[in-house]
């Protein structure tokens, strides 16, 4: 241990947080530069944080994350890099497919619906989700969508990005391109419940900026609205995919995982990284440096470290009281991220007692005051190897902005609720096997308006604190390979920090993130 009195050993780096974004980022230090000392400090009895599977009579059963996007391709590189390969899976080529239950009954996304933005007429027009009065709404939309684009989307994403004009939000975005009805019945099944948050109030380009800017590259921050993230932040299950037919096929393609389940990740990352690894170690304070020589001095109820540099790899609420002392006004900011939360049931049943509706993997339903079921994930038609024969695996998700009252309910209540929904959208009647609760309360960070701005005023702030560094999932992506993309490039400014070889890095902790 390093001690703080007599002859002290000053660490290189302290990690807050043994999730996915401290553990990626200690992982990361020590490829760049094996010799710096780094602990990793975790107040959990495991490391992890939302990535958890466990093994149940047979079957995999993942506990939080269950998806990653394959198409931006960080976490990718970091399994291949940590010799996954042969363990990654794919999700079944006959269930890349998505439904929404409205009205009493499952029915298709419309082929080529792209989250926010229909794309076919006549699977738009085919569709029981909207009536004639909401088709006609979507198709003028369609049609002047391009129109719009030349109009000076471009000029519009530089505004945005300057602060110049204000934010728009998801459901403000899709009532004026589409209507108010492909926003209820589509839209905010698919997009808006990934983040948990209020359509009305979820930042366009924060959040989808490819839609709010499509001739814009790289127009600002995101996290790629697909159900993986929705998994790696919330533990929503991938059932909120955002498209189906032949596009569905090629999206839900790009989602991977790993044959005994996300915590393979998490095994690698640990197992590889060979500093100091604590759980059951709690931060109770942080005081910077007095003079650059005599590092931060981080307290914790086993004792004090001391670091030349701290990385919060938690959310920006967790870090927020530990900054307060000597950084309020971080704090304030950083305490200003929204949280939301979601509750999961994981239900085995015996085969003969499921039957599906359709060669899919799961559904969505649209958020209603009166509606507790928010998604369904048909975890052993979506994945190989998840159950043996005999048993079928699904998930069912609970909760939601406009309902929030299950968050609040038992363990019973909840597996009370996952049943009733089971029973009236899918007509399953018998007992599970066995099931499993989880639920994440204030733990799911929410892109709201206005987020961009806030995320640059927290880093102006960080530049003012030299050696503190911010990870996590707060700031610049809640999905699994943004999340391990922004732990990485954090790592690379600790070690250029330590280093001494770049200006920006010994002034600042911000976290840039690169596009």
């Amino acid at each position: 241990m390093s001690e703080v009195s007599g002859h002290p050993e000053i660490l290189d780096l302290v990690i807050v947080g043994g999730g996915l974004s401290g553990l990626t980022l200690a992982h990361r230090v020590q490829e760049l530069d094996p010799t710096r000392k780094v602990t990793l400090l975790e107040k959990t009895s495991r490391l992890g944080g939302h990535l958890h599977t466990e093994e149940t009579q047979g079957c995999v059963v993942e506990r939080g994350a269950e998806s990653i996007l394959r198409s931006k391709p960080q976490a990718l590189r970091l399994a291949q890099r940590l010799g996954l390969q042969e363990q990654i899976i794919h999700t079944r080529p006959e269930s890349r497919r998505a439904l929404i239950f409205k009205n009493g009954s499952l029915n298709p996304i419309p082929e080529g619906f792209s989250l926010l933005v229909p794309t076919r007429v006549s699977s738009l027009f085919s569709t029981p989700l909207l009536s004639p009065k909401g088709k006609l709404r979507a198709l003028w939309g369609m049609t002047h969508a391009s129109l719009a684009t030349r109009m000076g989307r471009t000029a519009r994403a530089a505004s945005v990005q300057q602060g110049s004009i204000g934010d728009e939000s998801l459901a403000g975005f899709v009532r004026r391109r589409f209507g108010p009805e492909l926003l209820e019945s589509l839209a905010q099944p698919l997009a808006g419940g990934i983040y948990g948050a209020d359509p009305e109030t979820l930042s366009m380009a924060a959040t989808f900026p490819r839609f709010l800017f499509p001739s814009s590259k790289g127009a600002a921050p995101t996290a790629i609205p697909t159900s993986a993230n929705a998994v790696a932040s919330r533990g929503r299950g991938d059932a909120s995919s955002h498209v189906t037919g032949s596009e569905g096929a090629v999206r839900y393609g790009m989602f991977f995982n790993f044959e005994r389940g996300s915590q393979t990740l998490v095994d690698a990352l640990s197992n590889a990284f060979l500093g100091n690894k604590r759980c059951h170690a709690t931060v109770e304070s942080l005081t910077p440096p007095s003079a650059p020589s005599d590092g931060w001095v981080v307290a914790t109820d086993r004792g004090p470290l001391r670091a030349r540099c701290v990385a919060f790899g938690t959310s920006p609420r967790a870090a927020a009281p530990l900054v307060a002392s000597f950084h309020p006004h971080l704090s304030e900011r950083l305490q200003s991220i929204p949280l939301g939360s979601a509750a999961a049931v994981t239900c085995a049943f015996a085969s003969p007692d499921v039957a599906y509706p359709s060669e899919a993997s799961g559904f969505v339903v649209p958020a209603s005051p009166t509606e507790a079921l928010t998604a369904c994930t048909w975890t052993s038609r979506k994945w190989p190897g998840r159950s043996p024969q005999g048993v079928q695996i699904l998930r069912v998700f609970l909760g939601s902005y406009r309902n929030p009252e299950p968050f609040a309910c038992t363990e019973a209540q909840l597996e009370a609720l996952a049943l009733d929904g089971l029973a009236r959208t899918m007509g399953v009647q018998a007992r599970p096997l066995w099931m499993r609760v989880d639920r994440w309360l204030d733990a799911m960070p929410q892109y709201t308006l206005g987020h961009l701005h806030r995320v640059e005023r927290i880093e102006a702030q960080l530049q003012r604190q030299p050696g503190l560094f911010l990870a996590g999932n707060g700031l610049h992506g809640v999905g699994i390979p943004d999340t391990v993309r922004t732990a990485e490039h954090v790592a690379e400014r600790v070690v250029a920090y330590l280093d001494g070889s770049s200006d920006s890095g010994a002034q600042a902790g911000a976290v840039c993130a690169t596009r």
